[in-house]
């Protein structure tokens, strides 16, 4: 799987911690539902990640750290949700 689009549904529920185990994972691409919790420390085992779309849900909760470390992550967008935190790590 490469990757997942399921923009503008009407999703609920979470991101399951198994989303980590999908390593050839490209592009997330879920904006524009009513999915909620916090993103899933194992997102950070995506490697090939190139862009995540997440806007417009209901995430709450920081990012996970582990992020910052997807050398092929380019894109992250997150508008419209209720992330806290800081997220300097993100620019290092």
């Amino acid at each position: 799987l490469y990757w997942i689009n399921l923009e503008e549904n009407s999703f609920t529920g979470t991101i399951p911690e198994d989303i980590g185990r999908l390593s050839e994972l490209t592009d997330l691409i879920l904006h524009s539902n009513s999915i909620g919790g916090t993103l899933p420390p194992s997102m950070g085992n995506l490697a090939a990640l190139r862009q995540a779309t997440l806007g417009r849900n209901n995430f709450t909760g920081s990012v996970p750290e582990g992020l910052a470390e997807l050398e092929s992550l380019k894109s992250l967008q997150l508008e419209n949700n209720s992330v806290t935190g800081d997220m300097n790590f993100l620019c290092e």
